[in-house]
């Protein structure tokens, strides 16, 4: 016998969410969302939205940030470790230089975290603090 609430749960996401999950539902599982929902329990559609992989595009739409389909931590881990690297080489580069070089821009995450300016000080004054030990 169908639980109310949980029919009530999956026709409230299915009414908000019915592009994303379709195409999170073929690409994640190889099920189209209309013959999964005929042919499943509401448990158990219940438990392949809540077990969508970060990134879905159900989660990007239901944060309300559809342009982060496919943005994880990995993605923001990666962004992290470019960035660093580019301060890396710069640094590198500075201690063979004579003259000063400009500092690289931090490329900036899609999310438009205001901890950007924050981590280009932080980068600039490890970037420093490495130069005066090398010249030290």
């Amino acid at each position: 016998m169908p639980q109310p609430r949980k029919a009530k749960a999956l026709s409230d996401l299915l009414e908000d969410y019915e592009g994303p999950l379709t195409a999170d539902f073929q690409r994640v599982y190889g099920l189209r969302l209309e013959s999964a929902v005929q042919e499943r329990s509401f448990d158990e559609l219940l438990d392949l939205i809540k077990w969508l992989p970060p990134g879905s595009a159900f989660q990007a739409s239901r944060e309300g940030k559809p342009e982060l389909y496919a943005w994880t931590q990995n993605e923001d881990l990666l962004l992290a470790l470019a960035n660093l690297l580019m301060f890396n080489t710069h640094t590198t580069a500075q201690v063979a230089s004579s003259k000063p070089l400009r500092a690289p821009k931090i490329i900036p995450s899609p999310r438009g975290d205001t901890k950007s300016s924050g981590d280009k000080q932080d980068l600039n004054a490890i970037a420093r603090g490495f130069l005066n030990a090398q010249k030290g």
